[in-house]
């Protein structure tokens, strides 16, 4: 979905194997305009980084030492990609080759994610920055850190003999082996060298375009590197961002569960969902007096596994969204 926004905020939670959060380690990542404020779990600044452009994506690597930065782009499928280094405050145009651009144009790229590594980073190469779902299209693709060249992932670039599919949302695994990928109204997985593609729209397992409520899903995170934590709605759910149904799928074992289950989170305490990282997610509050496509976030708040809720400092105009980290201990016994 296609909106101005004006800030963006990026949390990041920082797990020990026990899964809690130092209060002296960055925790939470706030951007406006062209600054980046790293806070605590606690909503405590801690440093504040300003760029030289103005913000609209980006991702922190493991380090903090580097930024992938892509400039605000409202109404449209993405922007420029550059890399920007902290202490030398260095700001680079990347990938040095184009991916997927039309001849004589910049590429158009989104959703960029640093590996757990730190040594790549994922991100989507669109065909064009406006346009429907078919025309803003595009695979996605990987950047080597050390030569800052680009390779495309060849399962998904021809889709079913289709060419490729509106990408979005892609997330590594901690052990930077798979990566899980949305298209339109469906999920899948590829291997991070791009040899095959696995697809799983026909999450949950009883799901029915005739006679089961749900009509599409959609992933939203690694749990460890056997479990996928997925949501899963009707086309009503999409219009209103509410009501959907989450569910935890083990890619080993092929069992699948309610998340209450495995993440100790019900439905409800999970409605408006922004983004999750284990064990702890954030939820959106929309005002209740909008309806449709028209609904406007007002808010958010961090929710832990044990179903304690704290609302967030910053207001609807911002952003957010949590960046995966390499978290494999302490894991639901589902999903190691």
């Amino acid at each position: 979905m296609n909106r101005i926004i004006s800030y963006v905020i990026l949390g990041i939670l920082i797990s020990t194997v026990m899964g809690q959060h130092p209060s002296h380690l960055p925790a939470l990542a706030y951007s406006n305009g062209d600054t980046v404020v790293l806070a605590s779990i606690n909503d405590e600044t801690i440093k504040t980084i300003k760029t030289p452009i103005d913000i609209g994506e980006f991702s922190i690597s493991p380090d903090l030492k580097n930024l992938i930065l892509i400039p605000s782009h409202p109404g449209k499928y993405g922007a420029k990609m550059y890399l920007y280094k902290v202490e030398s405050k260095e700001l680079i145009q990347i990938p040095k080759n184009s991916i997927n651009a039309a001849p004589g144009k910049s590429g158009i790229y989104s959703d960029p994610q640093f590996s757990p590594d730190g040594s790549r980073v994922l991100f989507v190469a669109h065909s064009q920055a406006e346009g429907d779902l078919v025309e803003g299209s595009g695979p996605l693709a990987v950047l080597d850190m050390k030569s800052l060249h680009a390779t495309v992932l060849q399962s998904t670039s021809n889709i079913d003999g289709l060419g490729p599919d509106f990408a979005n949302n892609p997330k590594w695994s901690p052990d930077g082996n798979n990566i899980l990928i949305n298209f339109e109204g469906s999920m899948a997985i590829t291997e991070q060298d791009g040899k095959s593609l696995r697809d799983l729209s026909d999450l949950p397992s009883h799901i029915s375009y005739t006679k089961s409520p749900f009509t599409w899903n959609k992933g939203i995170n690694w749990i460890g590197n056997n479990c996928v934590f997925y949501q899963a709605g009707n086309d009503q759910n999409m219009i209103n961002q509410s009501g959907m149904s989450f569910f935890v799928f083990n890619i080993k074992n092929g069992e699948n569960y309610e998340s209450a289950k495995v993440l100790g989170l019900t439905n409800k305490e999970l409605d408006g969902l922004y983004s999750y990282v284990y064990p702890n997610a954030i939820v959106m509050q929309t005002n209740p007096a909008d309806r449709g496509y028209e609904w406007r976030i007002v808010g958010y708040i961090l929710v832990t596994r044990d179903g304690v809720r704290r609302k967030l400092k910053v207001d609807g105009s911002s952003a957010v969204q949590l960046l995966q980290r390499n978290v494999v201990s302490n894991l639901p016994p589902e999903c190691k």
